[in-house]
């Protein structure tokens, strides 16, 4: 979906996608510390407004936010101040709808506001990235939902020109956070019960397996 904007300045891009789970389940999944570790990366969150977010990406940097929106288990939301050097705050809304037969729809929505399209790359990379997780969601939700995940961590063996380049961490956290979303993708049509494919697979070198 091509990058939505309006006359404040507001850029988005937004995400939708059907996934098994009570929303309570779902809810655990994404917006608890424990549940995205299980699923995505290591994980910790603070459950209420003003509290710390922080996403552990290993070799390939952190994010830091501020919870925004607790609604449980319906909405939920942050905001990232220094996700890349120099950009402005990127905002990330999740709402929880329920749907018949123990489905949710979940939608994803990551915003910014800038007076130029400089940042537009780096929201696509954000919509890019996710669908390959979205499906590793789903997995789990489907055969793993409420269980806790350990998390392994270990050396990749990359060309130094493909490690992260020179210049300031903080916008270099971007793109191998990107690179690490987009590279589930390709991944994302396996389903259960290589379980340990889909987490395998991925090419973050963080990754979480269910104990």
């Amino acid at each position: 979906m091509p990058i939505k904007k309006d006359e404040t300045g507001k850029h988005w891009v937004e995400m939708e996608f059907i996934t098994p789970g009570t929303p309570e389940q779902v809810w655990r999944a994404i917006a608890t510390g424990s549940g995205n570790t299980a699923w995505f990366t290591k994980t910790t969150i603070d459950e209420h407004v003003g509290g710390r977010l922080h996403f552990d990406f290993g070799p390939n940097g952190a994010s830091t936010g501020e919870v925004t929106i607790w609604e449980p288990p319906f909405r939920f939301g942050y905001v990232e101040r220094e996700w890349s050097e120099g950009a402005p705050p990127v905002a990330t809304e999740i709402t929880v709808t329920s749907r018949s037969g123990d489905h949710c729809v979940v939608r994803m929505v990551h915003s910014l506001f800038a007076s130029t399209d400089d940042w537009d790359d780096q929201l696509e990379g954000f919509e890019s990235g996710w669908p390959g997780f979205f499906e590793v969601l789903r997995v789990y939700l489907s055969h793993f939902a409420g269980e806790k995940a350990s998390s392994a961590s270990w050396p990749t063996r990359r060309p130094a020109s493909s490690r992260l380049g020179g210049g300031s961490p903080r916008r270099s956290v971007w793109p191998a956070q990107t690179s690490v979303r987009s590279g589930a993708a390709r991944n994302s049509r396996r389903d259960y019960p290589a379980w340990s494919n889909a987490c395998g697979r991925t090419t973050s070198s963080d990754l979480s397996c269910c104990a």
